[in-house]
């Protein structure tokens, strides 16, 4: 590597290195108390937690005590309060939703409840299900191993390539040849170009 693509890969690599760092992560808040291990789950996959409740531009938010009168409004689509409009314009516009299951009045005393009433509370939340709600109850809040959510955060801080034309040239490619460009290259336009007039077939790579 010559002194200019020395510098063009140094520019590269602390260009790359800015973007990664100030990029803003995922948002998730809650409506209701917050959870601990609910944190560390979303947390573990890269997201930020807020203590201010945002309903409509968060990326996730997670309703951890849900009246069943609520589930019902929402249900028949029948908001009473500023909250439960941006819920709905939520659900309107897929944005994603989850209630804690643990959390939804009547759940830990369901067996004491008449039947027409049990049989209407799980009609709703399959409705709701419908509606693009999540219902996750704790086990499904279990952490990830360290590696594997650490995975990702490894994967966009793993230095970038830079190609340039003189590097394809220097494979000796020939008409026909394969050349595969993975996620941490960066092609240059006369890379591109080259490979182009000198009909060298070019494989992206997801990984």
């Amino acid at each position: 590597m010559d002194q200019l693509e020395e510098i063009i890969q140094l520019v590269t690599d602390k260009l790359m290195e800015k973007l990664s760092d100030s990029t803003p992560g995922k948002i998730f808040s809650f409506w209701g108390e917050p959870k601990d291990f609910i944190i560390k789950y979303y947390e573990q996959q890269g997201m930020y937690y807020s203590s201010d409740c945002d309903i409509l531009n968060h990326h996730i938010i997670i309703l951890t005590e849900t009246p069943f009168f609520l589930m019902k409004r929402i249900h028949n689509m029948s908001p009473m309060n500023k909250n439960e409009i941006d819920l709905m314009n939520r659900l309107l516009s897929q944005k994603k939703v989850v209630i804690f299951k643990e959390g939804i009045e009547f759940t830990n005393n369901k067996e004491e409840l008449p039947n027409g009433i049990k049989k209407m509370m799980s009609k709703t939340i399959s409705d709701l299900q419908d509606y693009g709600v999540e219902v996750k109850s704790s086990n499904d809040f279990k952490y990830q191993r360290s590696d594997d959510r650490n995975s990702k955060s490894l994967e966009m801080k793993q230095k970038k390539e830079l190609v340039t034309i003189k590097k394809i040239q220097a494979l000796g490619l020939n008409k026909g040849d394969l050349f595969t460009i993975t996620p941490n290259m960066i092609v240059t336009a006369l890379a591109k170009d080259y490979l182009r007039d000198y009909h060298i077939q070019v494989e992206e790579r997801d990984a």
